[in-house]
């Protein structure tokens, strides 16, 4: 028992080991992408056209599963890999690059465009929760303003809405909402991987 023991806890400790090393990882790989991003990208400005909604996908699908854009926004090539422009919610103190889609390896280095676009009022942002990408979500209030900027300069605001954890198979009670709200939603698993952290938000148009 001494000994199955030390096994467990040994196995508990290469875990934990494990985990903060991604975060770490992660943490490092998105902020590199970031300022050579920054360096590439051209003088701001606030997107100030109307769009309209279009929400196609299942939020819920296998959070592992690759997913294909259907949605044509520029991108910039970083180590291969194509972001399409930053997330910003500056109460948390976020400030990450986005990747054009998400599997499970892209999702390593920085949040991932899960579908839609900013052009449709219809962007959802998928994260894992490490502490250096969307951990911090779980602080997100109801009125934070949210920006994001694609990668010719073009920023979007956004205004929190609500915010609600989701369970991980609640198709049905995503679809019950009235999807035309969420002109945003960013989203990642909770600590126990079952459920999904959900933040939306509104476009505030300038």
């Amino acid at each position: 028992m001494i000994l199955l023991g030390t096994v467990l806890l040994l196995a508990a400790v290469s875990l934990v080991i494990y985990n903060i090393s991604e975060d770490r990882n992660g943490g490092k790989y998105a902020q590199s992408a970031l300022t050579i991003m920054l360096e590439e990208m051209p003088e701001t400005r606030y997107a100030t056209t109307t769009a309209t909604t279009a929400y196609s996908e299942d939020l819920f699908a296998e959070y592992e599963t690759t997913t294909t854009t259907t949605i044509a926004d520029d991108v910039v090539m970083i180590e291969d890999r194509p972001y399409i422009g930053m997330i910003e919610v500056p109460s948390q103190q976020i400030q990450l690059p986005v990747l054009q889609d998400w599997n499970k390896e892209f999702l390593q280095y920085a949040p991932c465009r899960y579908s839609g676009s900013p052009k449709t009022n219809s962007l959802v942002l998928a994260g894992h929760n490490y502490t250096k990408h969307f951990g911090k979500l779980f602080s997100v209030n109801v009125g934070d303003p949210i920006y994001f900027t694609d990668v010719n300069g073009l920023v979007y605001q956004y205004a929190v809405t609500y915010v609600e954890v989701l369970e991980g198979g609640d198709i049905e009670g995503m679809l019950d909402q009235d999807m035309s709200r969420w002109d945003l939603t960013l989203f990642t698993c909770t600590l126990s991987g079952q459920s999904r952290m959900t933040v939306r938000a509104e476009r505030v148009m300038t």
